[in-house]
């Protein structure tokens, strides 16, 4: 279950709402050939080409450039990168729309996050005890490494909510267009997201991206909680090394469905997170 879906579940917003973030959140992202041109990732010919094939062979633009030969993974790779920056997550979306406030989706996602644990749980008792043989006795161990089963309820939520929101807060920041008085706003925005991001590790018992999540939200609330101005150079680090962080451990996740061999490459990058964090608290 999506958070989106959860929120329409308790009520806390109508299908209406949802589906009016959903079409905003579609319409705020560019064309792919329209990212292509403006930040002249092919050359026009080759755009053209592949425009010419899709309309005449009625495919999608990237079946198209791929048949061509004129899609290449770096290319890709930062098409996609340009996407999740024009993308807003839709718990942004929602909070600008008034549909909900900061603090009904902060609650809301700590209850989210108990609700997927909770069907964690039952998840794993159910494997378990289809292994349990006769004569065993009624204890259960506990499931080792990530719940592959689920896995899809993390990389949605990754993918789609809480990468475009990271993103599109670092990009404020770099471009020097968050104003003194909505520092608190913009970090609220992304702490609910680390706290949903934890929830759905959990969920697939990925503990690392738990774990990561999990701190970076606590980090987010205690500088909220102090009531201090915001250093944003210091913050800005911060959300980068932990964009950077989750993303390698979501693509690890995504390829094979673990997180330690990420994990390992990571260690520098880890301690340099926690160094900053150890800092402000």
């Amino acid at each position: 279950m999506l958070f989106s879906q959860y929120l329409l579940d308790k009520q806390l917003l109508s299908p209406e709402q949802v589906l009016a973030i959903m079409l905003e959140q579609i319409t705020s992202v560019p064309s792919v050939p329209e990212i292509i041109d403006e930040h002249s990732l092919l050359p026009k010919k080759d755009l053209l080409d592949i425009l010419f094939r899709q309309q005449i062979h009625n495919k999608d633009f990237l079946t198209s450039s791929y048949e061509l030969g004129l899609m290449k993974q770096e290319i890709l790779e930062k098409i996609m990168a340009k996407v999740a920056v024009k993308q807003k997550s839709f718990t942004e979306i929602a909070l600008e729309k008034g549909y909900i406030t900061s603090e009904i989706l902060s609650k809301e996602a700590v209850n989210y996050s108990e609700l997927l644990t909770n069907k964690k749980i039952n998840s794993q008792n159910t494997e378990n005890k289809a292994v349990i043989s006769d004569n065993s006795n009624n204890s259960l161990k506990p499931l080792n490494g990530v719940n592959k089963s689920m896995l899809v309820e993390y990389l949605n939520c990754f993918e789609q909510s809480v990468k475009p929101c990271l993103i599109t807060l670092i990009e404020k920041y770099r471009n020097n267009e968050v104003a003194e008085d909505k520092n608190y706003a913009e970090i609220k925005k992304v702490q609910a997201e680390f706290v949903t991001a934890k929830a759905a590790a959990n969920f697939i018992n990925a503990k690392i991206s738990e774990n990561i999540s999990s701190d970076c939200g606590k980090f987010l609330e205690n500088l909220m909680n102090k009531k201090i101005k915001i250093d944003k150079e210091n913050l800005l680090n911060f959300l980068t090394i932990a964009l950077e962080i989750l993303t390698n451990l979501y693509n690890s996740l995504k390829k094979d469905g673990k997180e330690q061999d990420s994990e390992n490459s990571l260690q520098d990058k880890i301690k340099l997170l926690y160094s900053i964090i150890g800092q402000n608290l």
